[in-house]
C-alpha cells in the first residue's frame, strides 16, 4: 500500500523560522492528506525553496526531502536522521526525461531508463563533469542515486518547483534530496506515525508527535 499522507514537521518550522522569515505559519506544523497537499503544491514548493524539510510519501516508504540547492536544509536532514555527513543521499526527479540534465547517462542502453522508471528503483549514475547539483550534496561521491518514484505527488512537487525556478515556464523538474524518514539505522517508515526523526535543538524530542 502506498503512503497517503504528507507531514510538515513543527520542529522544522522552528528551524526554518529563524533562517527564513517568509515561511508562513499556516503551512507548517501540519500533517495533511494528499488531497490537501495537492491543492497547496505551489505553497509547499515555496516552503522547500525557502529551506524547509518535509516528510513525503513515495511508492515504497516515507521519505524526508528538501531542495537540492539548499545547503542548510541538506545539513538539517543529516542532523534529523543522525546520519553521517559523508553518507550519500539520493535525488528524486519528476520525469525520466529530466535525468540526463542532472546526471551523466552517456553509454546507457537505449530504453533502459524508461524500462526501470518510474518505479521503486534507485539508479547510481555518474555526476556530470560540470555538476549542476549542489556541491554540498555528496561532495566526496562521483555517483549519485536517482529516483523517479511511481507516486504522483512527489513527481508533481518536483515539477512545480521547476516551474517556480523558471517563473512558470516548462523546465526540467527541480531535484529533491530524498532519503528514508527514519533515524539512521532504524527501520523504514511505512506509516506516517512511524516517521520519527531526532532534533538536537529540542532535547532529543522526536517528530512528528504521536497522532491522537
Amino acid at each position: 500500500m502506498k503512503p497517503h499522507w504528507l507531514s510538515l514537521s513543527k520542529i522544522l518550522r522552528i528551524f526554518c523560522s529563524w533562517q527564513h522569515n517568509c515561511i508562513p505559519s499556516t503551512m507548517t506544523d501540519k500533517i495533511m492528506s494528499l488531497s490537501e497537499a495537492a491543492a497547496q503544491l505551489p505553497q509547499i514548493a515555496q516552503l522547500l525553496w525557502s529551506g524547509a524539510v518535509v516528510a513525503v510519501p513515495t511508492d515504497t516508504i516515507y521519505g524526508v526531502s528538501c531542495s537540492v540547492h539548499c545547503e542548510q536544509a541538506i545539513k538539517r536532514i543529516h542532523q534529523l536522521k543522525g546520519r553521517p555527513m559523508n553518507k550519500p543521499m539520493a535525488i528524486c526527479l519528476d520525469e525520466v526525461d529530466s535525468i540526463p540534465y542532472w546526471c551523466n547517462t552517456t553509454g546507457l542502453p537505449q530504453g533502459l531508463l524508461n524500462a526501470l522508471l518510474p518505479g521503486p528503483v534507485t539508479l547510481l549514475l555518474p555526476k556530470h563533469s560540470r555538476d549542476p547539483l549542489n556541491a554540498h550534496l555528496n561532495p566526496d561521491a562521483h555517483l549519485v542515486g536517482v529516483r523517479v518514484t511511481d507516486h504522483g505527488f512527489v513527481r508533481d512537487l518536483c515539477a512545480t518547483m521547476g516551474r517556480l525556478e523558471t517563473n512558470g515556464f516548462r523546465s526540467v523538474g527541480h531535484p529533491l534530496v530524498l532519503t528514508s524518514a527514519n533515524l539512521s539505522g532504524d527501520a523504514s517508515a511505512l506509516r506516517i506515525e512511524r516517521v520519527k526523526l531526532h532534533s538536537p535543538n529540542t532535547g532529543g524530542r522526536l517528530w512528528p508527535a504521536p497522532l491522537h
